[in-house]
C-alpha cells in the first residue's frame, strides 16, 4: 500500500470527519466503515488518517504513557485558542506571572495536559463511557497546575461537571480551592461558572443547599465546580444531593473527577469479601453515577494506586492510562536533595551538600518527648543550630533583595500534637533570647553567626552556585532585621491560629515564620518559601516518609540556602526513595514504549528492608518477585572502618582470596595506562568466587549487595553455563606507600567519606562518596575491543564522539561468561586529628577524608548482561495484573 496514491487534502478531511466522530463515541470500526462508504476517500487515505489522529501526540506522549487501546483515541483535537475558552485565558495569567512562570514552564504545562485531556472519555459522546486514569506527578512539584490545565481544557471540550477532591484536611481544601478559582473561575468573573463550595476553613459541601442538583446541572452555559475534602460525611453529602438528579440531567453531565493525593484516602483498605471502606465506596458510586465520566487520580507516590485489585471492575484501578509527567527543569527533588544510586544505566548521583545530620541522641530525646512527653528541658544543640541556619539563610535572602517573599522553617518532630505545645514553648523561649542577644550585639553570639556562615553558607554557596556575593557584616545587618517580623506558628487540629498565607488585614506582607506542626503539614500543603527542615518524624512506609518531605519543590534564587536537617537513618531511606522513585518511572517509560496497557502491566516496586512500600492493607493484592543483577555493578558503599575485628575478617578474607587466585594472575601489565599499577587476575575459578563472597563482611546498609542473593545469582547463571569464568582486580594507584598484601604490593586508593552512622548491630559505617569510577570495569576487557587503546577515557571517550558509559560497556562488550571483582585497599588518612575530623563532620557534612583503624577494603562486582535472569533484589508486585 506504500505505492497507493494518497490525496493529502483527503486525508484532512476524513480526519476532521473521524474526529468529530470519535467526541461523540463512535469506535474506530465504525468510523472506518462509515467514511468508507464514500467513493471520494481510498482505504489507504482513511486507515492513514485515523492513524494520524492515534499519533497526533506525538512521541513525547508515547515515551511517557501506558494506556488502554480506546478506539476513541485520537478525540482531543488540541487546546482552543480563542482568549473566550478557559484554557488561553489560564495561560495567558500565567504568563503575566513573570517571577514565577517561564515560557518554557508554561509550553510544559500545555504538552502535559494536553496529553491527560488526550487520554479522558470524550466529553460528547453519546456512548456511555467510564474512563479510569493516574497521572504520577513530583512532589511538590506543580500537580495542582496541571490538574488545574486539565479542567481548563476539559471544560473547554464540553465537561459540565468538575469534582475535585482535594485531600482530608480543611486546609489543604481551602488552599485548592483558592488556586482553582483564581486559575479558573476569576479570569471569567465567575460567568462561566457555579461553585457549589466556598474558599474557607468551613467552606466543604453542605447538604441543604440553595439549589437543586436538576436546575444546577441543567445549565446550558458554564461548568459547576465543587471542591471536597475527602471526608465520608462529605461525600455522602454530596452523592445524596446529586441523587435528586433526573436520570436524565444525570445522562447529559459529562463529570471529571478530579482525585489530588489519589493514594491518601481514596483507596479500599478492606478484604475482597467485606465491604469497601466508606471513602472509596462514595468515590465509586460519584464514578457509576455518570453517563460519560473521567476519573483521574494524581500522586507523586502511586504505590498504593498501582497495588489495587484490578479484578474488581468497580474499584479505581488506573486501568485505561497511566501518565507520568516530565520533571520540571527548576525542580529539586529526592534524587536533586538526596542524591540516589545507579539505576538502568543512569550514573548515581551525590545529591546537594545542603543535609545536615541530626545526632542520634537529639533525635531519640525529641521522639521520646513527642511519645511521653519528658525528656527535654531545653533545645538539643543540633535544633539550636538549625535555628540559627534558617536565620542565617533568611537574612542573605534579604541581602538578595527578597524581601516580598515568604521564608518560612519547618520543624517536623511527631504527628503528636502535645509535642507541638512542648517544641512551640521551648522555641519561643530560645528566639526571645536569641533575639535579645542579637539587638545587643552580644559578642559571643555574633561570632557564633558568623562561625556557621564561615563554614557552612559560604564554603555551600561557592560550592553550588561558584560564589558567595555577600559578606557577613551584610548578613548580620538584616538579622535583627528580619527577627522582628518572625513569627513562630503551630499549625494542627487542636491550632487557634493555623499556618496562612493570606495575610489579611496585612494584605500583601510576606510570611516569616517557623511552622511547627505533623499530619496537617504532612501532605499536599505548600510550605511557601521553605528555607530550613528540621526532621525528626520517621515513617516505615515510602509513600508517608516521601510526602512528609515538604522540602521538595522550586527554590528560586536561594536553593543555595536551603538546609534540610535529618537523622542519617533517613537520609538513607531517601537515597535509596530516589532511587526506587527512578526505577518506577524508568519502567513506565519502557512500558509505555512497548505499547503496553496498564491492565496488563505489573509495576514492580523494589523492597527496602525494614521498610513498608505502602501499608499492609494497601497491599492485600501483591506478590513477592524478583528482579536480576544482570548487566549491572554492585559495590560495597558503605564500610566497618573502626571495628577491628571486622577489619581482620575482610583483611584476612581479601589475604586468601587472592592467594587462591595467585596462579592466575597475568604476568602482563594491564594495557590501559591509567589502571596499569593494578594485578589483574584472570580465568579465576568460580568456586574461588563464591568462597570469598562467604567470608567477606558487608556493611548491612549497602542494601543493593547482597552476598547471599549474589551467590545465588551466580551459581544460576553457572547452572545455564555462564558466568562460568572470573577476573579479579586489585586495584592500585601508581605511587605512594604501598602494602602487601597476599605477596602483592598495591598502594592504597583514596576514598573520601560522605556520611558515619551506627547501624542497629552498633556498627559505625562509614558511606564512601564513591568506589569504582567510570572505565574501571574495562580492566579485563581488552580482548574484546576492535582496537588498542592506551587509556580507558579514550574508549569512553571515542573519537567519533560517542560517549559509552559502564552500563553499555556490560550490555555490549563484557562476555556473558565473565564476571569481574574489583578489590579497592583503601588508604587511612593519619595525618588529621579526631578534633579536625570531627569538626569536618559537623561542618560542612560533605565529604571527609577516611581514617580507619587498620587496612580496609572496597568491592565491586560487575556483571554482563544476560537474557536469562535470576532474582536479585526483592520486589512486589500487583498480582491481580
Amino acid at each position: 500500500m506504500s505505492d497507493a496514491v494518497v490525496d493529502l487534502g483527503n486525508i484532512e478531511l476524513i480526519k476532521i470527519t473521524a474526529r468529530a466522530m470519535l467526541q461523540l463515541g463512535h469506535t474506530e470500526r465504525d468510523i472506518f466503515f462509515n467514511i468508507r462508504k464514500n467513493p471520494q476517500y481510498s482505504e489507504f487515505e482513511i486507515k492513514e488518517a485515523l492513524q494520524q489522529l492515534r499519533e497526533a501526540d506525538g512521541p513525547e506522549q508515547q515515551s511517557t504513557s501506558l494506556r488502554e487501546n480506546n478506539d476513541y483515541f485520537g478525540w482531543y483535537g488540541g487546546p482552543k485558542t480563542d482568549s473566550s475558552y478557559h484554557w488561553p485565558a489560564l495561560k495567558n495569567q500565567l504568563q503575566t506571572k513573570a517571577d514565577s512562570w517561564t515560557d518554557d514552564m508554561v509550553d510544559s504545562l500545555d504538552r502535559s495536559s494536553t496529553m491527560v485531556v488526550s487520554h479522558l472519555a470524550p466529553p460528547k459522546s453519546n456512548k456511555p463511557m467510564n474512563v479510569k486514569g493516574l497521572v504520577l506527578g513530583y512532589i511538590q512539584s506543580g500537580k495542582t497546575a496541571n490538574f488545574s490545565a486539565t479542567i481548563a481544557k476539559g471544560v473547554d471540550e464540553g465537561y459540565k461537571l468538575i469534582i475535585v477532591l482535594a485531600g482530608m484536611h480543611n486546609n489543604l481544601r481551602k488552599q485548592t480551592e483558592t488556586r482553582l478559582r483564581s486559575e479558573l473561575v476569576n479570569p471569567h468573573n465567575g460567568t462561566t461558572c457555579t461553585t457549589l463550595t466556598d474558599v474557607d476553613d468551613k467552606g466543604d459541601f453542605k447538604r441543604k443547599q440553595t439549589v437543586s442538583a436538576n436546575r444546577q446541572l441543567s445549565l446550558n452555559d458554564g461548568f459547576v465546580l465543587v471542591v471536597l475534602k475527602k471526608n465520608s460525611s462529605v461525600l455522602r453529602n454530596f452523592n445524596h444531593w446529586l441523587g435528586e438528579a433526573n436520570d436524565s440531567i444525570i445522562k447529559a453531565c459529562p463529570t471529571l473527577i478530579i482525585d489530588d493525593e489519589s493514594d491518601q484516602a481514596s483507596i479500599n483498605t478492606n478484604k475482597v469479601d467485606q465491604d469497601p471502606t466508606a471513602i472509596n465506596s462514595h468515590i465509586r458510586k460519584l464514578i457509576e453515577r455518570f453517563h460519560v465520566v473521567s476519573y483521574v487520580g494524581y500522586t507523586a507516590t502511586p504505590f498504593a494506586n498501582v497495588f489495587i485489585d484490578a479484578s474488581v471492575e468497580d474499584d479505581i484501578y488506573p486501568s485505561n492510562f497511566l501518565v507520568t509527567l516530565e520533571k520540571p527543569k527548576t525542580y529539586y527533588g529526592p534524587e536533586e536533595l538526596f542524591g540516589r544510586n545507579e539505576v538502568n544505566g543512569k550514573a548515581s548521583t551525590d545529591g546537594m551538600p545542603v543535609i545536615r545530620t541530626i545526632p542520634e541522641q537529639d533525635a531519640l530525646d525529641l521522639r521520646k518527648m513527642a511519645k511521653d512527653g519528658g525528656g527535654l528541658a531545653e533545645l538539643p544543640e543540633s535544633l539550636e543550630r538549625a535555628l540559627k541556619h534558617f536565620i542565617i539563610a533568611a537574612s542573605i535572602r534579604l541581602c538578595r533583595g527578597q524581601w516580598k517573599s515568604h521564608i518560612t522553617m519547618l520543624l517536623h518532630i511527631s504527628h503528636l500534637t502535645d509535642s507541638h505545645s512542648k517544641a512551640k514553648e521551648l522555641i519561643d523561649d530560645y528566639v526571645d533570647e536569641l533575639s535579645d542577644d542579637i539587638i545587643d550585639n552580644i559578642r559571643d553570639v555574633k561570632e557564633s553567626f558568623e562561625g556557621i556562615w564561615q563554614s557552612d553558607f559560604k564554603a555551600t554557596t561557592t560550592n553550588i552556585v561558584g560564589s558567595c556575593d555577600h559578606d557577613f557584616p551584610q548578613v548580620w545587618k538584616n538579622i535583627s532585621k528580619f527577627m522582628e517580623s518572625l513569627e513562630i506558628i503551630m499549625d494542627n487540629s487542636n491550632s487557634t491560629e493555623r499556618l496562612s498565607f493570606d495575610r489579611t488585614p496585612r494584605e500583601g506582607e510576606p510570611l516569616w515564620a517557623i511552622v511547627i506542626g505533623g499530619n496537617t503539614l504532612s501532605r499536599g500543603l505548600t510550605l511557601e518559601g521553605l528555607t530550613t527542615s528540621y526532621f525528626v518524624r520517621n515513617s516505615k512506609a515510602y509513600d508517608t516518609l516521601l510526602q512528609m518531605g515538604r522540602w521538595f519543590g522550586y527554590r528560586k534564587n536561594y536553593v543555595d540556602l536551603t538546609r534540610i536537617f535529618v537523622p542519617h537513618e533517613l537520609y538513607l531511606n531517601f537515597y535509596e526513595l530516589a532511587t526506587i522513585e527512578q526505577e518506577i518511572r524508568d519502567e513506565v517509560r519502557l512500558m509505555a514504549a512497548n505499547e503496553e496497557r496498564p491492565i496488563d502491566v505489573a509495576l514492580r516496586i523494589r523492597k527496602i528492608p525494614n521498610m513498608l512500600i505502602t501499608s499492609s492493607n494497601k497491599s492485600r493484592s501483591t506478590m513477592n518477585t524478583y528482579m536480576s543483577y544482570s548487566g549491572t555493578k554492585v559495590q560495597t558503599h558503605q564500610i566497618v572502618a573502626h571495628d577491628i575485628k571486622r577489619i581482620k575478617q575482610n583483611q584476612d578474607s581479601v589475604s586468601r582470596f587472592l592467594g587462591s587466585c595467585n596462579e592466575y594472575l597475568d604476568k602482563k601489565p594491564v594495557g590501559f595506562i591509567d589502571l596499569n599499577a593494578c594485578q589483574l587476575f584472570r580465568e579465576v575459578p568460580v568456586e574461588v568466587v563464591l568462597q570469598f563472597l562467604d567470608s567477606y563482611y558487608v556493611a548491612e546498609s549497602n542494601s543493593k549487595f547482597d552476598s547471599r542473593m549474589i551467590q545465588d545469582y551466580i551459581s544460576s547463571q553457572v547452572n545455564k553455563k555462564l558466568l562460568t569464568h572470573w577476573s579479579v582486580a586489585l586495584m592500585s594507584l601508581k605511587s605512594g606507600e604501598a602494602i602487601n598484601v597476599a605477596g602483592l604490593n598495591p598502594i592504597p586508593v583514596t576514598r573520601r567519606v560522605k556520611h558515619e552512622a551506627t547501624n542497629e548491630n552498633g556498627d559505625v559505617e562509614s558511606t564512601l562518596r564513591a568506589v569504582s569510577t567510570p572505565g574501571e570495569e574495562l580492566i579485563d576487557l581488552e580482548d574484546q575491543l576492535k582496537q588498542q587503546y592506551t587509556s580507558t577515557d579514550k574508549v569512553m571517550k571515542q573519537e567519533d564522539g560517542t560517549k559509552l558509559s559502564d552500563v553499555n560497556i556490560r550490555h555490549n562488550f563484557r562476555p556473558k561468561d565473565r564476571g569481574l571483582i574489583m578489590i579497592y585497599p583503601l588508604a587511612s588518612d593519619s595525618t588529621i586529628s579526631d578534633i579536625e575530623l570531627d569538626n569536618l563532620k559537623k561542618e560542612t557534612n560533605a565529604t571527609f577524608p577516611l581514617k580507619s583503624e587498620g587496612q580496609v577494603y572496597a568491592i565491586s562486582i560487575v556483571f554482563p548482561y544476560s537474557e536469562k535472569k535470576h532474582g536479585s533484589h526483592l520486589y512486589l508486585k500487583n498480582k491481580s495484573v
